[in-house]
């Protein structure tokens, strides 16, 4: 259910048959044939969005994230007492704070307006510490917003137009912790 909510929030209402489709069968085949053991590795919305961008060259609209100051408050407050309970908080955190930081430092105006976007606010606080694919033990409640927001900007330069950046570097980071946590045993015992 969640997934499908995030996949309708993120096409809009004018995506096409194909890419919908797409994702839908993509996020689905991916929760339940690629994981490791009990868990799977992708976030499914995440790669069935990013599956149907590579099928289709079209990409997510975020159109149910435009209700401005309303989305914003809503997510972010409702988002913050239930991380808080899960410990997960530092997550959104560090990525906001890195984002914004690089906002405010080369694009000013950018930065004021930006504080108000649903999509950002929505990614951070319900796609980025996504529970079973977002490593949360440890030294990875810091670092998770930092990866992210890194491959977020590796993935900006390479300039895919039709692969949404935030998905794509999201996608990229569920890898890194997947490997990082579930295969490698010294990285694995350190971050419990």
């Amino acid at each position: 259910v969640v997934t499908g909510l995030l996949i309708g929030i993120l096409i809009g209402p004018y995506g096409s048959l194909p890419f919908i489709l797409s994702a839908c069968l993509i996020s689905s085949a991916t929760k339940q044939i690629v994981r490791f053991g009990s868990r799977h590795i992708f976030n499914p919305a995440v790669i069935g969005l990013v599956g149907a961008s590579i099928l289709t060259g079209e990409s997510a609209a975020w159109w149910g994230t435009n209700g401005g100051i309303v989305t914003v408050l809503l997510v972010s407050i409702w988002m913050t007492v239930i991380l808080f309970s899960i410990n997960r908080i530092w997550m959104p955190i560090v990525f906001l704070g890195l984002y914004f930081s690089y906002l405010f430092l080369f694009q000013q105006f950018d930065a004021a307006i930006n504080l108000w976007d649903g999509s950002i606010i929505l990614f951070a606080f319900v796609m980025l510490p996504e529970p079973m694919t977002a490593p949360g033990r440890g030294y990875w409640q810091f670092l998770w917003g930092a990866l992210v927001y890194g491959l977020i900007i590796v993935v900006g330069y390479l300039k895919i137009a039709f692969i949404d950046p935030l998905l794509l570097a999201l996608a990229l980071a569920n890898i890194v912790g997947f490997v990082s946590t579930r295969l490698i045993p010294s990285v694995r015992t350190a971050s419990h």
